[in-house]
C-alpha cells in the first residue's frame, strides 16, 4: 500500500521502481482505499441508493470537506433542485464567482454542491446548483 499526496502517479511510480531495479514494472491493480477523511469502508453499497426514497444516510457525505457550509432552508433547496439560481441574503460566508460551498439543510444535512455566481463582495450572493444530492 502507498501513502501520498495528490499529484502522485502510482503507474509512474511501479514504472520507476522496475527501472531502478532492472526489471521493468507495471501496475496490475490498482484502487484508491481514502481521500483526506473520506474511505471506501465507510462507502454505501451501490444497491443501497438505488430507488427514489431520500438518502438520510448521505447526511455525512460533505463531513470530510473543508468548503463552507451554506444553510438552506426548505425553499432554497427546492429551488437549487430546480436548477435555478438562489439569492443568499445575509449568507455569512464569503466567495468570489466559482467558488463552491456545500448546501446543507436546517440540520446540516449534505444537500448538494453549490457555486457562487457572482463577484466577491455583492450582496446578496447568488448560488447555483454544481450537484445535488437530495430529492426534489
Amino acid at each position: 500500500m502507498v501513502t501520498c499526496s495528490a499529484g502522485t502517479y502510482i503507474r509512474s511510480l511501479a514504472r520507476d521502481m522496475g527501472l531502478a531495479l532492472g526489471v521493468g514494472g507495471t501496475v496490475v491493480s490498482l484502487r484508491r482505499v481514502s481521500l483526506g477523511s473520506l474511505r471506501v469502508a465507510d462507502a454505501m453499497p451501490l444497491d443501497e441508493l438505488e430507488g427514489d426514497a431520500p438518502l438520510p444516510e448521505l447526511a455525512d457525505a460533505g463531513a470530510g470537506l473543508a468548503w463552507p457550509r451554506l444553510v438552506c432552508d426548505v425553499d432554497m433547496g427546492l429551488r437549487f433542485g430546480q436548477g435555478r439560481e438562489v439569492e443568499a441574503p445575509g449568507v455569512p460566508i464569503q466567495l468570489r464567482a466559482g467558488e463552491l460551498a456545500l448546501a446543507v439543510d436546517t440540520e446540516h444535512r449534505t444537500l448538494g454542491v453549490v457555486w457562487c455566481t457572482q463577484a466577491a463582495g455583492a450582496r446578496p450572493m447568488r448560488f447555483r446548483t454544481r450537484k445535488w444530492l437530495a430529492a426534489v
